[in-house]
């Protein structure tokens, strides 16, 4: 298909619902007809000549107001090539976010009504270059967009007007218009701009005027009957024995005729019934009374009459009340619909509506100086400091100065051990110190708990626990074991209540209720997931078997634990279950679920696997953890079992090839692993890295962990937001989430990049147990202001709000 290629240029022609018999160009405020054969694209000869012919038929000057013919042709081809600088980010209802580029603001592509923000798409019924990138989206998540030619408009098709002009039209001299052509082909155009300069008054015509040439009705008042004014200029006329003043009808309303009813509820303006008028109800009263009810006052019923002859103050009392009452259901609605609204005990801030600003605000696009607008919970503008100034009415401000205000973490992988093991972590400690370490979300794990939650029955447990004693955002993953991969009911009841997807263990996991699984497990739980849509995380270990000699391998030495679990045991594991993540491509059997690889240790043979995956086509995505990228093996003391994890910690070579891997994108995310326990089942004293219980607990700390170990490899604040805030929302399905974008829910946090601080005895941490953590005694780079969750100011220079007022995230 060969289209035609028009840079900004606007086709003119009849209006929405009419035929398009003649396609025109716009100039001098009137619609000319084009004159000769076919434009085609690409032939630069083309263009010149049609301007040329063009110019002489029409009369065209070199002040004529011209604006079809551009300098430029673009095909689709060339626009595809500008589209690679620019990516797209789903939002939801069909609606995509583009980023890159000269894209500053807010720049919306909405695929099902085919438009876009520079209303380009909208206006031309060309896709633009933003809009490809949305396209481009569609197709890598496997859904059908359909041939290029459906998303550009008939009317710039090569072949449409090649039909149009196979005549002949004959040209003019001077400014007439062209009478309307034999044209074979109708189109539907696209839509356009309503045309220049005002529309021309109607002559205002004496009351004794003869109509009869025209067959036109004079006007005539519905008050006293006369001809040459309407009711609304009535003076006060009488009519059938009532007399009707100026001051019955109310003269100070001072709303248009076409205002439409517009309610301005937490943030959103939501317009409500357009076609109820404004007039109708306030200044419209008078209108509604005289040429309703009185014009039709001797068709009612005689009954009705009392009624209908009510004082007009009566009347005006009625219908003052129907907006009002309107007004109050709206605002019901929403209250059930949106985030609560702050209150006194749920954050610091006790202001539903107020503003943030900072010098430095990273959102999709640039990182700019300006300010944020919450109310109810939720962003609902976002403007530049030379801009925002003037918007600012009564509501109360924030000013950050040079702090950073990025998107709230979203931390996927945390165990709180919550209910069953609250003395390891629990949600109250937990998610404060996830609050102080700047996350706004975290979805706990199925495991460490107790029981663990495998079935809807247990999932109901956890939100129970969780109910009233969170601080921030939580949801929760549900498990993958053996019991429930063979019973595709209990798997889809724990779906259905609400787990965002599953996680399962190719290896022991150490909990005696949540047991491994394997490939053939793994494929019946991706084939469920399948219809819902949702992930299946995998920690991917493939235990061996192993000698170790006595005497000589130390279970103090962290050297001894790290030869207990090879990179092979990745490798191995990784390698098997990638033989049914295949059944995750387009037309595969498991198409719609997902694989999440999590805490990756090994960058070498697991993660070239991972690799070859992606390019397969399979949908798989993978996550490493700041541990790994802190820490190595070699600087790991003996006897030292708060760095004991799994997979462990590797070698000093292995963590600068993980952040190679994380900067050049072929790691996708970032996650905690936060996985606490009581002190004593660390062992210190014996210091036994074989025995000891495994976990890194790091909750609070891992976004000053990432930035200060990052710093030489060249993070940036918007890395950061890719891998914490991004890419973490899109696997866990939270749309809302992730960014600092207008309709984007309220979860910011406020922090000081340049900031250092040691992680000592008087450093507040509010984790259950700090003493288990491997970052204290460190000094880090990077210290937590604030964090706002759902617009709740609920951590703020070391304190907590009084209440946990959190939510439980259910998909």
């Amino acid at each position: 298909m060969d289209f035609l290629g028009l840079d900004g240029a606007f086709m003119k022609g009849p209006y929405p619902s009419m035929n398009l018999t003649t396609v025109g160009l716009y100039g001098n405020n009137c619609t000319y007809p084009v004159t000769y054969g076919v434009v085609e694209s690409e032939k630069y000869s083309s263009w010149t000549w049609f301007l040329k012919n063009l110019g002489d038929d029409l009369d065209l000057t070199t002040n004529s107001n011209f604006t079809f013919i551009t300098d430029m042709q673009k095909t689709l081809e060339k626009i595809k090539g500008e589209a690679s600088e620019y990516r797209a980010v789903f939002c939801g209802n069909g609606k995509y976010q583009v980023i890159g580029g000269e894209c500053v603001d807010q720049c919306i592509v909405d695929i099902t009504q085919h438009t876009y923000s520079c209303n380009k798409w909208e206006v031309t019924g060309i896709p633009c270059k933003h809009t490809i990138v949305a396209i481009w989206d569609m197709r890598r998540n496997n859904e059908n967009v359909g041939i290029p030619k459906t998303w550009v408009h008939p009317t710039y098709w090569l072949k449409t007007w090649q039909d149009m002009y196979a005549f002949k039209i004959e040209p003019i001299n001077g400014r007439m218009m062209w009478a309307k052509s034999p044209c074979p082909i109708k189109l539907l155009p696209p839509k356009h701009h309503v045309p220049i300069g005002r529309p021309k008054k109607k002559r205002r015509r004496p009351a004794t005027e003869d109509d009869s040439a025209t067959g036109t009705i004079p006007v005539r008042c519905s008050k006293c009957g006369n001809i040459g004014h309407n009711g609304r200029s009535s003076k006060g006329q009488a009519v059938g024995g009532l007399q009707v003043s100026g001051s019955d009808v109310g003269q100070n309303a001072g709303v248009g005729q076409n205002s439409g009813l517009f309610l301005l509820h937490k943030g959103r303006i939501t317009a409500l019934a357009p076609q109820l008028h404004l007039t109708a109800i306030f200044v419209g009263w008078r209108r509604a009374k005289d040429s309703t009810f009185f014009r039709l006052r001797s068709q009612f019923p005689a009954k009705l009459l009392p009624l209908i002859e009510m004082e007009s103050g009566t009347w005006r009392l009625i219908l003052s009340m129907v907006p009002l009452l309107l007004y109050l259901l709206f605002i019901v609605y929403f209250d059930y619909n949106s985030p609560k609204a702050t209150t006194s005990g749920c954050s610091l801030f006790p202001h539903d509506h107020f503003w943030i600003s900072s010098k430095r605000i990273v959102t999709p696009h640039e990182i700019i100086s300006g300010a944020v607008e919450i109310n109810g919970g939720s962003i609902v503008s976002l403007v530049k400091e030379k801009d925002w100034q003037g918007q600012v009415k009564n509501e109360p401000v924030i000013d950050y100065g040079e702090a950073v205000l990025m998107p709230g973490l979203i931390d996927v992988h945390a165990h709180l051990d919550d209910p069953g093991r609250a003395e390891w972590e629990g949600f109250p400690s937990g998610t404060k110190a996830a609050a102080a370490g700047g996350i706004t979300t975290l979805i706990d794990m199925p495991l460490n708990s107790f029981p663990s939650t495998v079935s809807k029955e247990t999932l109901k447990l956890k939100k129970e626990a969780a109910k009233g004693r969170i601080y921030v955002n939580v949801g929760f993953w549900g498990g993958l074991v053996p019991e429930n991969a063979i019973n595709a009911s209990i798997l889809e009841g724990l779906l259905n209540a609400g787990a965002l997807g599953l996680k399962s263990f190719m290896c022991p996991s150490g909990i005696n209720d949540f047991p491994m699984t394997d490939a053939t497990h793994i494929k019946e739980g991706l084939s469920v997931l399948a219809k819902y849509k949702r992930p299946l995380l995998v920690h991917a270990e493939k235990q061996q078997e192993l000698e170790l000699e006595d005497g000589v391998d130390d279970p103090r030495s962290y050297s001894t634990y790290l030869k207990t679990r090879p990179a092979s045991w990745e490798e191995t594991a990784i390698r098997e279950l990638l033989t049914v993540a295949k059944d995750t491509r387009v037309g595969g059997p498991a198409e719609g679920a997902h694989v999440h690889i999590v805490h990756l240790s090994d960058s070498r043979s697991s993660l070239e696997l991972i690799k070859e995956a992606k390019n397969n086509g399979d949908s798989v995505t993978v996550e490493t953890c700041p541990h790994y990228l802190a820490f190595s093996a070699e600087e790991i003391p003996d006897g030292d079992t708060r760095f004991k994890c799994s997979p462990p910690i590797r070698d000093a070579s292995n963590k600068e090839n993980l952040w190679e891997a994380l900067m050049g994108g072929d790691i996708d995310m970032l996650s905690s692993d936060h996985s606490p326990s009581a002190p004593e089942l660390k062992l210190f004293e014996e210091g036994d890295f074989l025995r000891a219980w495994g976990g890194i607990s790091s909750l609070q700390f891992v976004l000053p962990v990432t930035w200060s170990y990052g710093l030489r490899y060249g993070v940036t604040l918007e890395k950061l937001v890719s891998w914490w805030s991004e890419k973490p929302a899109k696997l866990a399905g939270q749309d809302l989430k992730g960014e600092i974008a207008i309709g984007k829910h309220a979860d910011i946090v406020v922090w000081e990049p340049e900031k250092e601080f040691d992680l000592d005895e008087n450093y507040t941490v509010h984790v259950k147990h700090p003493s288990i953590s491997a970052y204290m005694g460190s000094r880090l780079t990077g210290k937590v202001l604030a964090t706002f969750v759902n617009g709740n100011l609920v951590f703020d220079d070391g304190k907590h709000a009084p209440d946990a007022c959190g939510t439980t995230i259910l998909a």
